[in-house]
């Protein structure tokens, strides 16, 4: 008989949990609340395939940005750490949706603001890697650790909004102090990232900001063309003056001896024959084609 008891019981608060989730997901408030007080968790968890991956009702609401629902469901005990299978927790989904009062009720119950994903960032990097400047500025004014590195790769906040090029995030994380100079695992700075990108903006954002000083130049330096000079002719000189100025030369070809280089106007390409000496130097010297590089 109890075993009876106990199935029927276990049928019905499955289809009450079912009935939340979905509820939850159609943002019906008044129905979260009476199936809350029908008995239905607060901690369920969605089925693969229900939901984007697995994940808590709490999740979906602040993925949804609901803050009636989130506040609702804390207040009846949901867990606010909680993470799904893919290692994900409510306060990575709001922040990288951008939900602002959602953010903020999480971190008033609790939520670990400095806490990983399943992919290893905190909701700073997600917020910042999605551009979601507001967010931003609201985690590093709650306390979000803001050179804090991906578990993967060691990336930061600044290194995330620099990839994706979102200058103001970028601003907002270096007026509060982000280290400029962070390196990756595989030795990358923010400044080599956005050189490489071709994100010229914030190229010199962070100059400005001081970003040369642990630089490993030995990383390919690709910007859009025609941004500095050629050793030889002066040409493409388009910055004169810009923070990029004497950071990095243009060149077609580099002599292996001097370093010096050539340009690709037809002055400069029609002196680079087979054992021809270098007109910097007067030695004779292999050639080496490339873009950018620093000085």
């Amino acid at each position: 008989m109890n075993f009876v008891t106990n199935w029927l019981s276990r049928i019905r608060v499955k289809k009450l949990n079912d009935s939340l989730i979905k509820a939850t997901m159609q943002n019906d408030f008044t129905t979260v609340k009476n199936l809350i007080v029908k008995g239905a968790d607060v901690n369920a968890m969605t089925e693969d395939g229900l939901w984007s991956g697995s994940g808590s009702v709490l999740m979906i609401a602040a993925k949804n940005g609901n803050l009636s629902i989130v506040k609702e469901l804390l207040a009846k005990g949901a867990r606010v750490n909680v993470k799904n299978k893919q290692g994900s927790t409510a306060l990575s989904y709001s922040s990288i949706y951008g939900h602002i009062p959602v953010v903020k009720a999480l971190l008033d119950r609790g939520a670990n603001i400095n806490e990983k994903n399943g992919v290893c960032m905190t909701a700073l990097m997600m917020a910042s890697m999605s551009g979601q400047l507001a967010v931003v500025e609201a985690l590093l004014a709650l306390g979000a650790d803001i050179n804090a590195k991906s578990t993967d790769g060691g990336m930061t906040a600044l290194w995330f909004a620099t990839v994706k090029c979102h200058i103001e995030v970028v601003e907002a994380l270096l007026a509060r102090g982000a280290d400029v100079n962070a390196k990756t695992k595989s030795g990358m700075t923010a400044l080599q990232i956005a050189s490489e990108k071709g994100h010229q903006k914030i190229v010199e954002q962070l100059i400005k900001a001081d970003a040369l000083g642990n630089i490993d130049k030995s990383h390919t330096i690709v910007l859009p063309a025609g941004l500095v000079s050629c050793d030889r002719c002066g040409a493409n000189n388009k910055l004169k003056g810009s923070p990029l100025e004497g950071i990095l030369r243009f060149s077609q070809s580099r002599c292996q001896n001097c370093r010096k280089t050539f340009c690709a106007c037809e002055g400069c390409t029609g002196l680079i024959t087979a054992n021809m000496p270098c007109p910097h130097c007067g030695k004779v010297s292999s050639y080496v084609t490339e873009e950018y590089d620093w000085i």
